[in-house]
């Protein structure tokens, strides 16, 4: 599996002019991170399609746990990856999101932190 590297900012870049690639791994966690950060309505081909944080925890902090469960039901769609072995999330008292995920993939085992 390939995909399109991402730099620290989540954004792509070029290796001697050329479009890094991510293999393996490091692909799969681009792609588990990116369906993540896709926001409900985003994509103008499947507005059905990402992860409802307006109606969820931009709307209310109570809402976390069904943020997480339209989480859980994404990343486990993934051919790739087996099972969820953690998933704490943590909206803080500067109401900022911060997650940390850990699934097991047919190859390897990933954590995924935002």
């Amino acid at each position: 599996m390939t995909s399109l590297a991402q730099n620290s900012n989540h954004d792509i870049y070029t290796v001697d002019g050329l479009i890094a690639v991510a293999s393996g791994k490091d692909a799969q966690a681009h792609i588990i991170a990116d369906a993540i950060r896709t926001l409900e309505g985003e994509l103008q081909l499947d507005i059905e399609a990402g992860i409802p944080y307006q109606r969820t925890v931009w709307e209310s902090r109570s809402r976390v746990n069904i943020w997480e469960h339209f989480v859980r039901e994404r990343v486990l769609a993934f051919p790739f990856v087996q099972e969820i072995v953690s998933f704490t999330v943590d909206l803080g008292t500067e109401h900022v999101l911060h997650y940390t995920l850990t699934v097991r993939t047919d190859n390897d085992t990933i954590t995924v932190e935002q």
